[in-house]
């Protein structure tokens, strides 16, 4: 959602909220790695939470809209079990993420493009929210608040001001939004 533990302690008025950070450490414990590792239980986590529920469903969905199979090499699962054995120095070569890969492509791949930075897809959503989502949002969170989630509006309003007041913070302030649409549309009684 964009908010820290400490930040969530502040927009949840009860304290068990959505239990973000108990789900997450119950998953890092369930993965039947040694919990004292951190290395191996983000890793392992991470597979468990993210890829499966973040990447994964977006490559199907936008996949199956352009009617295209994929198949992702990499989650072979020979390949994956190969990989789940190697330990940290491994699978980082240096401290390197994604060494192995680097190691194995570097004779067929020139530098410019091994070395490339990450380049993400970045959404405008600080310069819509102040925007044309602005009312939108105003509607939504404001005028028209839910009662599912017990939410601390103070402190929402206080997040939005900053953002008005230039702060970009339109990564948390979507999360809201959506959320506060997401419980009005499925949960018109409320």
């Amino acid at each position: 959602m964009g908010f820290n533990q400490q930040e969530l302690d502040k927009l949840m008025v009860k304290e068990d909220g959505f239990k973000i950070q108990r789900n997450f450490e119950e998953i890092i414990l369930n993965s039947g790695t040694n919990p004292k590792n951190i290395f191996e239980s983000i890793y392992n986590g991470s597979i468990k939470t993210r890829l499966l529920n973040d990447y994964l469903v977006k490559i199907d969905r936008a996949s199956m809209y352009a009617s295209l199979e994929i198949r992702s090499p990499f989650l072979d699962d020979k390949l994956f079990d190969f990989v789940k054995q190697l330990d940290k120095k491994q699978l980082m070569p240096n401290k390197f993420l994604k060494g192995i890969l680097k190691d194995l492509a570097i004779e067929f791949l020139p530098n410019e493009i091994l070395n490339k930075p990450k380049s993400g897809f970045a959404i405008p959503l600080d310069k819509w929210l102040r925007d044309k989502w602005k009312e939108k949002f105003v509607f939504y969170v404001f005028d028209k608040k839910q009662d599912l989630v017990e939410l601390n509006y103070d402190y929402i309003k206080t997040v939005w001001k900053e953002h008005l007041n230039g702060k970009n913070l339109g990564h948390k302030l979507y999360a809201v939004l959506v959320f506060h649409i997401w419980v009005h549309q499925f949960n018109k009684d409320l």
